[in-house]
Parts: C-alpha cells; sequence; structure tokens
C-alpha cells in the first residue's frame, strides 16, 4: 500500500470527501484527488501532512470509525490506547509513508478512479433516451390480493447454484416478465457482490438490453440500491440505471443507514408471478445458491418483506420533465441555498450567474402570466442572493464550453437551454444581451476569491454538448439534457451524498485535462474580456454603418 490508497481509505473510512479535506487543509480540491489516485504524492515533511492527520483525528466520528482506524494502527503499533493521543498522531503519520508494511491491509482496497468509469458514455444514453421519454405511459400499480397461509402447507421452487446460476435464474426471470400479459410490477434488491451482474460482459450487455425491453413494454420497476462508500460501484449504479428512469417506469430509493453485513439478501420479484430468493455469507460462493420460486405463498411472503423495508428507505431519483418545471425549480433553489462546495458543467453559462435586469427581460417574451413572472422573479433574486452568500466561504467552480462561448458571441443571437429559466422551450436573446451575462461573470470572478470559471473545449470531455451537469457537494447531483434543437428539457436529482462524493472526484479529475491558460482565473478574465471588447466593437461599428 502506498500513501494514495491509505488517504483514500481515511476519507471512506470516515465519509469524507475531497472537497471536505481540501478545506480543512486549505488547498484545492483537485490536489487531494491527485494525491488519492497515486498522481502525487507530498513529502513526509510537508505541512500539509500534520494538518491531514488533525483533520482525520479530531473529526466527529462515529465508534465503528474510530475502531476502523485504531485496527489497522495497532496491527503495526500495538501499544496505542487512546484514539486523539499524541502517540496516535505520530502512528498515523509513519503508517501513511510505510514504503512495506501489511498494517491494515485488508481494510484499504485499491483506490479506483472515478475518471475511470465512463460518464460519458452515460451521458450519451441518456441522451438517446430522452428521445423516446415523452412517449411513455406510466402504469397503475398492482391491487394486493389476500393469500391465506395454511400451516404445514408445502411449495415447490427451481435452485441454480453459482454466479453462472443466478444469472440463469435472472435471464429466465426477466423471459418470464416478458412473456406475461399484463403488465408487472418488479420488485429489486441485492446486497450481493455485483460480479454475477458485471462479470461476464455478454451477460451484462444482455441484461441492460432486455431490462430496457421490459420497462419500455409497460412494466414498472421499484429498485432499493445498495449504495456504498465505492466510487466504481456507485458510478456503476448511476450508468446502469439513472438513463433508464427517463423511460418514467424505473423508481429508485436506497437506505439511508449503510452498513456492511456478513449475511447478503437478493430479492427480484415479479409481484403475483415469481420470486428470486438468494441469501449467501461474505464470500460464501460454496454456499452461493439462488432459488427461484412461483409459489404465490413465497412470492406473497417477499412482497411484504421488501414493501416493510422499502419504507425505511428514501427516494434516491427524481425526474422533472415537461409539466413539473415549477417543482425542479424550487428543488434547484433548495439545493443551492444549502452551504457548500457547487460543481457546474454546462455548454453555456448558468442562469444563477444571469444579471436581474436580463432575466426579467427574458421572462418577459416566455408568455407567462403576472404572477408567474412575478415568482420566478422573486426566485431568481433569492437564488442569486443564496450564490452570493455561499461565495463568501464555498468555492463555486463553473466548467463552460469555449467553443459554445464563442460561437454566441459571434452569432447575432444567443440559445438559452429552457432548463436555465425553468421553462420547456428554449430562450433566444440578442447578441449585446449575451455580452452583459458575460461581463457580468467578469464582475463576479474579480469580486469573489472562491468563483472560478474554466474553460474547456469538447475533445477534453466528450458529450458535455448533451448534458447539463450540477454537483452539490454531500448532496445532490443533477442530470439534464440541454439539446435545444426542440426536444423538452428532462432534468434527473440523485440526492445522495456519496454519489455526490463520486461525482466530486469526477470533476476534480476534469481539471487536470484543462490547460492552466484555460482555468487560471485572471487569463479566464482576459480571455473573456477581449472577446467580449471585440464584439462590443464591432456591434458599435455595424450600428454607425446604420
Amino acid at each position: 500500500m502506498v500513501f494514495g490508497q491509505k488517504l483514500d481509505f481515511l476519507i471512506k473510512t470516515f465519509n469524507s470527501s475531497n472537497s471536505k479535506l481540501a478545506r480543512a487543509i486549505r488547498v484545492d480540491p483537485s490536489l487531494v484527488s491527485k494525491w488519492r489516485r497515486g498522481n502525487r504524492t507530498p513529502a513526509p515533511d510537508s505541512p500539509h501532512v500534520p494538518l491531514i492527520i488533525s483533520y482525520f483525528l479530531n473529526i466527529n466520528a462515529l465508534q465503528h470509525q474510530k475502531d476502523a482506524l485504531m485496527d489497522v494502527l495497532r496491527s503495526a503499533y500495538p501499544a496505542i490506547k487512546d484514539f486523539g493521543s499524541v502517540q496516535a498522531h505520530k502512528a498515523v503519520a509513519d503508517w501513511l509513508f510505510m514504503t512495506e508494511d501489511t498494517a491494515g491491509s485488508s481494510h484499504v482496497p485499491p483506490p479506483v478512479g472515478v475518471h475511470s468509469i465512463s460518464i460519458n458514455n452515460m451521458f450519451a444514453k441518456m441522451s438517446i433516451l430522452s428521445n423516446i421519454s415523452d412517449t411513455v405511459d406510466v402504469m397503475t400499480p398492482q391491487a394486493k390480493s389476500d393469500i391465506t397461509i395454511k400451516p404445514g402447507e408445502q411449495g415447490s421452487y427451481e435452485v441454480f447454484k453459482g454466479l453462472e446460476g443466478k444469472r440463469q435464474a435472472v435471464m429466465n426471470f426477466l423471459s418470464l416478465v416478458m412473456s406475461s400479459p399484463r403488465p408487472l410490477e418488479l420488485l429489486l434488491f441485492s446486497e450481493e457482490d455485483l460480479a454475477w451482474l458485471v462479470g461476464d460482459p455478454e451477460f451484462f450487455m444482455n441484461w441492460g438490453r432486455v431490462l430496457r425491453q421490459v420497462l419500455l413494454s409497460g412494466h414498472k420497476v421499484t429498485i432499493i440500491h445498495h449504495v456504498n462508500r465505492d466510487p466504481a460501484r456507485i458510478m456503476s449504479v448511476i450508468d446502469q440505471w439513472v438513463p433508464l428512469h427517463l423511460t418514467g417506469r424505473l423508481e429508485s430509493y436506497y437506505y439511508p443507514k449503510y452498513t456492511e453485513k456478513v449475511i447478503k439478501c437478493t430479492l427480484f420479484i415479479a409481484r403475483g408471478t415469481a420470486a428470486i430468493i438468494a441469501v449467501t455469507p461474505e464470500n460464501g460462493h460454496d454456499t452461493n445458491y439462488t432459488f427461484f420460486h412461483r409459489d404465490p405463498l413465497v412470492i406473497r411472503l417477499a412482497e411484504e418483506n421488501y414493501l416493510a423495508f422499502l419504507l425505511t428507505c428514501r427516494r434516491l431519483v427524481h425526474i422533472y420533465k415537461s409539466g413539473s418545471m415549477g417543482d425542479y425549480y424550487r428543488e434547484i433553489c433548495a439545493l443551492e441555498e444549502r452551504p457548500g462546495f457547487l460543481y457546474v458543467l454546462k455548454n453555456a453559462p448558468t442562469s444563477l450567474t444571469m444579471p436581474v435586469r436580463l432575466y426579467k427581460k427574458l421572462l418577459d417574451g416566455l408568455g407567462l402570466s403576472a404572477s408567474e413572472k412575478k415568482e420566478r422573479l422573486e426566485l431568481h433574486q433569492k437564488r442569486t442572493a443564496n450564490f452570493n452568500r455561499n461565495l463568501l466561504s464555498h468555492r463555486y467552480r463553473e466548467f463552460i464550453n469555449i467553443e459554445a462561448f464563442e460561437t454566441n458571441l459571434t452569432d447575432s443571437e444567443h440559445t438559452y437551454n429552457g432548463l436555465e429559466l425553468f421553462n420547456d422551450r428554449a430562450v433566444r436573446c440578442s447578441a449585446a444581451d449575451y455580452i452583459e451575462h458575460i461581463s457580468h461573470i467578469i464582475d463576479l470572478l474579480r469580486k469573489y476569491e472562491n468563483y472560478e470559471v474554466i474553460l474547456f473545449k469538447l475533445h477534453e470531455i466528450d458529450n458535455a454538448q448533451r448534458m447539463y451537469l450540477t454537483v452539490k457537494e454531500d448532496s445532490s447531483v443533477v442530470l439534464s439534457t440541454c439539446d435545444d434543437l426542440g426536444h423538452k428539457p428532462i432534468a434527473i436529482i440523485a440526492n445522495q451524498d456519496n454519489i455526490a462524493n463520486a461525482f466530486e472526484e469526477y470533476f476534480d479529475t476534469l481539471v487536470e485535462h484543462v490547460p492552466a491558460s484555460r482555468r487560471n482565473k485572471s487569463t479566464v478574465i482576459k480571455k473573456l474580456q477581449d472577446r467580449v471588447d471585440q464584439i462590443r466593437a464591432k456591434l458599435l461599428l455595424a450600428k454607425a454603418k446604420v
């Protein structure tokens, strides 16, 4: 194990994040990301090291988190007794820089960088599914039917052994669902290692294809996700499931109190039709059996257990489509109001940095009633007030596509995506209005140290022209379409801290792909100001000729 792996262990164990640690020790989160991935390692005598150690030893930790660290340290330093002692501080310092040690090796898996997960591929899948989402009707859930339990009643089942057996059981289950003459409700949950799902690429592709067919054929799926601290696991959940929410037939939940379990359960239920049940111990491949039931009593009992567990879970994903833009607006306002680091990746500047005068002018062109315009304007003023207040102590990092930016400044008109004004259709403004927006961004950059703009090019972030991405530290992820070619906008919000932390790591890696000339504040301001001055001169010349 090396420094990066150990730091990764500490961050996960204490439920922290790059931005939390970076803020505590006064460095950029991207530097913490480089440390975790092993791209850079501080020297043992670096002034950052004692700050890192103090952060974790003084964090408001739960007892099991403290125990996890002490277990690692005691394997090399058996005499350590007090978590917060000077002795513990010295032990952590030594442990972080051991070049060869076995202390805690079972606790510290090699870190998996989120940049290795294809978020861009997920964007592409969302773009494709968004084109069919408006044609899907949401089915009515099945009514419950009473079943009488008779003492001594016998049933039957099919049993499948091992990972291959589980895959076969799952495909049989989905085939049975597809053959149903009526829409079914599917209830899915699995705590088991996902090797059975992702270990065989061909099976994984077939699973995804059939699952999409199930959703588009009229069936409804409710899934309870097992969300842990592993970024690779989290991103696989996002990649596999979030795009499918655009069908309108999938609902996701998660259990908010994550715990590692010795015995892990899988339940796949097609209500009133079939149930897959598997219960396996940790690393218990020799006892890995999957049972396929069609017995009505077993199915009903599995349903009752699932639904009881569902009551303790929270909604993982919310979808906002045409007709629900008002709800989306209020949710975004609540998200932005919470203190914390905010990341934004968009094809053009966000309405959050739009001057109130320009926002009001654009509202006038939406055909809203006087009361609607008044409410929207008040919400915008509230958003900007929260934005300015948060900038006093929290960073706002905005990624803007410089190619789209330069095109918009050259064109006579600029188009804002409908979601920027929480509307179902795109809104156009003049070049002069757009320049006013950019000039306001320049003023914000000069005024607030914590406001950053990073100018990227499309070859650096694939599919960025199709999607918007916003991440609120330890809170939420917002994924939304930004296609202005007549498609109605769609937004997805995932409210779960581990997912937000995983996307934070993704953003931290993006910074490294952009040259310093397009992320250094002074050079960014100069680039923006030069272009604004050029276009203003061009507009004045055109006006003089008229």
